[in-house]
């Protein structure tokens, strides 16, 4: 008779089990300084040009900058040493604002915000430059002050249109109201005043509703 042997004898040893290890999927946290690089990278992603602008346009006009200030400088050196006299002085300050209106015009279709300042920095200068001229330096009469500051008043408005900005209109309706203040010699003519006022009011009023600028309108009512 035959004895059946078993299949597993003492000396056989079962094999372990297989563990497999299960390993949390840890995302590594992220520094402050990556969060820093993704915007950075988020920034050139949207702005390609960026780079050229810094290098390009930012270099240039900061040099422009640097050359304005020096040329500014040096015109206040020359008035106080009395090198440039009153009608030179008025001439430079009409220069001034031309060659910012020049600047202004040609960086208005890439950079209208920025143009934009440019030409209230230009506006600025003319109102500023005819009323000193005439309270100052008298080189201007009443009237002619008057119609210089009503005509870069008219500037302005079609400057405000042309470029479409609506913060230029404003602009021109703060200047257009500051007009009789600025040509005033405390004696004026009140049938002249009110019916600028009225013709001023009417213009504004015309503008803001066909260019759709109720702040315009609003402040014309105030």
């Amino acid at each position: 008779m035959v004895e059946a042997k078993p299949i597993l004898d003492n000396k056989t040893k079962l094999e372990e089990p297989i563990k497999i290890k299960f390993e949390e999927n840890k995302i590594p946290q992220k520094t402050f300084g990556d969060k820093i690089q993704e915007k950075i990278e988020s920034f050139k992603t949207n702005n390609p040009d960026i780079e050229k602008f810094i290098g390009e346009n930012l270099i240039s006009k900061i040099g422009i900058l640097i050359l304005v200030l020096g040329i500014s400088f040096f015109v206040k050196f020359a008035i106080d040493n009395e090198w440039i006299n009153e009608v030179g002085r008025v001439g430079i300050g009409f220069l001034s604002g031309g060659i910012l209106l020049g600047f202004a015009h040609k960086l208005q279709k890439n950079y209208k915000a920025f143009s934009s300042i440019l030409v209230s920095g230009a506006i600025t200068i003319f109102y500023f430059i005819i009323t000193y001229a005439f309270k100052e330096y008298q080189l201007f009469n009443q009237t002619t002050t008057f119609l210089l500051l009503v005509l870069i008043t008219v500037f302005s408005v079609a400057i405000s249109i042309l470029y479409n900005r609506k913060e230029l209109g404003v602009l021109s309706l703060i200047g257009g109201f500051a007009v009789p203040i600025l040509a005033s010699t405390g004696s004026g003519n009140y049938i002249v005043l009110f019916s600028y006022l009225l013709i001023l009011n009417a213009g504004f009023l015309f503008v803001s509703i066909k260019k759709k600028w109720f702040i315009i309108n609003i402040l014309t009512f105030v």
